[in-house]
């Protein structure tokens, strides 16, 4: 039976649990492509190269206690720091990858997407009215993992 998908069917895992409170994530495939066109060639030919991905997600920011903040701060504390010595003169450059699974529930079935990410920037707002969010970029960094069905 055919269904459409949703934003409650949506999933978000961190390091292989599925993240607290995520509001939306978006997910882009790039392939550079090498041009191969040589002289005599009436059309041009090219050939995939390099393949990276990029993407963003909104993630509530919530904690229950003052040890456990939520996937939010743990993801925000990735890039947004405090000099680590006093003589640094800037936050200390991470090279901690984020496990990161993206995708869908259908049923009991997840499809999903797993790749390593390293957090490109991040930004938290507060707004009267408004649960506080963070919003994350991200960039792969190495092949996808796993491809469980093409989303």
């Amino acid at each position: 039976m055919a269904q459409f998908l949703t934003g409650k069917d949506g999933l978000l895992e961190v390091d292989g649990a599925e993240a607290g409170k995520v509001q939306s994530w978006q997910y882009t495939q790039n392939t550079e492509l090498a041009d191969v066109t040589s002289l005599g060639d009436s059309d041009r030919k090219q050939y995939y190269g390099v393949r990276s991905g990029t993407g963003t997600a909104r993630i509530f920011y919530y904690y229950t206690s003052d040890s456990d903040k939520g996937t939010a701060s743990d993801i925000l504390n990735k890039v947004i720091k405090s000099k680590s010595t006093s003589t640094d003169t800037v936050a200390p450059a991470s090279d901690d990858d984020l496990k990161l699974s993206l995708g869908y529930k259908v049923g009991s079935n997840n499809y999903i997407i797993k790749f390593n990410a390293q957090i490109s920037s991040a930004s938290i707002a507060f707004s009267q009215g408004d649960v506080v969010a963070a919003d994350i970029s991200f960039q792969t960094n190495g092949p996808l993992e796993t491809v469980t069905k093409t989303i």
